[in-house]
């Protein structure tokens, strides 16, 4: 999988997608091979990986702004977010694949000059996506539910912050100033899972990374990352992973 990521939250992957659920707010995807997927910027995204591996580039918009006044007018239009990139490409579009690819070879190959090669190879992508129309322009209903695009990241902002610590519904809820039982729904419409759901996940990930790379005990674990009780992290744990903590640390 590769990823291309912008300082002003733009992104692009590359891998192959088949759609599974998709609604107004949230489209998931099942990753199998290799297609090209952009996140525009503000759009809030996440994966979940499962014996892969991925590369990103992280690049800011702004230096497509300073550097070539001869493309600002287009580079504006998706800084501004006049337009939306379309959100994936498939084998569709080879022309697309192509200057990923090369993107990213000569990223990693690091020859003489690559820098212009990659510069340039961004200046194709952005130029295919022009000359294809590969894009949207109607974006009433993509700004009318940007606030709640920012109050959804408020809230997983917090939780990265705080996860290690006890966190209660009404403190999740009250970083966004919501009643409980409305964040509870506007949560699950905004990312399919319950907020304690997300919670126990994210804490289960930073579980299996010191796992994998600390001698710490299981119990001593389970306490650094908000679990006050192992026989609780244990079943958490095998509920997300399929396996129990020892086994996957004995991996």
């Amino acid at each position: 999988m590769l990823l291309i990521c912008s300082a002003s939250v733009t992104a692009l992957f590359l891998y192959t997608i088949l759609p599974r659920y998709r609604d107004e707010f949230v489209s998931l995807y099942t990753i199998i091979h290799e297609y090209v997927i952009f996140v525009n910027s503000g759009v809030l995204h996440s994966g979940i990986p499962q014996d892969c591996i991925y590369q990103c580039i992280v690049f800011d918009m702004n230096m497509f702004l300073k550097f070539n006044s001869v493309c600002t007018e287009y580079m504006q239009k998706i800084s501004h977010q006049e337009l939306l990139i379309y959100h994936h490409f498939t084998e569709k579009q080879p022309d697309i694949q192509r200057a990923v690819n090369s993107l990213f070879d000569s990223f990693w190959q690091r020859k003489p000059g690559y820098e212009l090669v990659v510069f340039g190879q961004f200046y194709h992508f952005f130029g295919l996506v022009f000359g294809n129309h590969y894009y949207l322009e109607s974006l009433r209903k993509t700004r009318r539910d940007y606030k709640r695009i920012v109050q959804l990241k408020q809230v997983v902002e917090f939780i990265e912050k705080n996860y290690a610590s006890p966190i209660t519904l009404q403190e999740l809820s009250a970083s966004v100033s919501m009643s409980p039982k409305y964040f509870c729904r506007f949560f699950s419409e905004m990312t399919h899972q319950t907020p304690m759901d997300y919670l126990n996940r994210q804490r289960i990930e930073q579980a299996c990374c010191q796992l994998a790379t600390t001698d710490d005990s299981i119990t001593e674990i389970a306490y650094r990352n908000g679990f006050n009780d192992l026989s609780y992290f244990i079943r958490t744990f095998k509920k997300y992973k399929g396996i129990t903590p020892g086994k996957y640390k004995r991996r």
